[in-house]
């Protein structure tokens, strides 16, 4: 019965600090979100307010890199990358074209898509420099209900992400879609702007 009463104690305590930490991870999401959204009215710098949410994302989701792709004239751009690196157009041309069930899908259908084994995608498209990915996780930019980009995420481990790293993923997508979009406004009107001055 000892025994018994001291395994239960044991399993509360566990119980209770998986609790903690939960709440804890939680907190420290909401923090991270907030800090983001007010960069995001302090500054429409985009480039470096991409940086920023990517370098944040990795902290609440680690991966070997993530990126922001956006649709520019019907092809696939990169916007920005962590860590940084030069990836040729035609690479997310490509990607799109033979990778259907990946970026390609998420930009078709507007929803996250998780691909827990990229070994077993038939004619998975390997970059160079990304050979050990095995896990994707490509999260739509939603302006007004249309996909206008993918956050994507990837980590060498096959079936890496659990539901709550894609949570948290739409979370960080959710901002940099809102950036992406004031960006552009701001854009349009300072060229509106030029145009009455001219």
């Amino acid at each position: 019965a000892g025994a018994r009463a001291l395994c239960a104690a044991e399993a509360v305590v566990i119980q209770n600090r998986r609790r903690l930490e939960a709440e804890q991870d939680a907190l420290r999401r909401e923090a991270t979100l907030r800090d983001l959204a007010t960069n995001l009215s302090l500054s429409l710098e985009l480039d470096e307010y991409l940086r920023r949410v990517l370098e944040r994302l990795d902290e609440l989701v680690p991966a070997l890199s993530s990126s922001v792709v956006l649709l520019q004239d019907g092809d696939p751009i990169l916007v920005s990358k962590r860590p940084p690196q030069e990836i040729p157009a035609h690479w997310f041309r490509l990607i799109m074209a033979r990778n259907s069930d990946s970026m390609g899908w998420v930009f078709r259908n507007g929803r996250a898509r998780v691909i827990p084994d990229t070994t077993a995608v038939p004619g998975w498209v390997v970059v160079p420099g990304f050979e050990t990915v095995h896990s994707w996780l490509g999260v739509p930019l939603l302006v007004k209900g249309a996909c206008i980009g993918v956050l994507t995420l990837d980590r060498e481990r096959v079936d890496a992400f659990a539901p709550q790293d894609v949570e948290v993923a739409l979370a960080f997508a959710a901002q940099v879609a809102v950036a992406i979009e004031n960006a552009r406004l701001f854009n349009e009107v300072q060229t509106q702007k030029s145009n009455l001055e001219e």
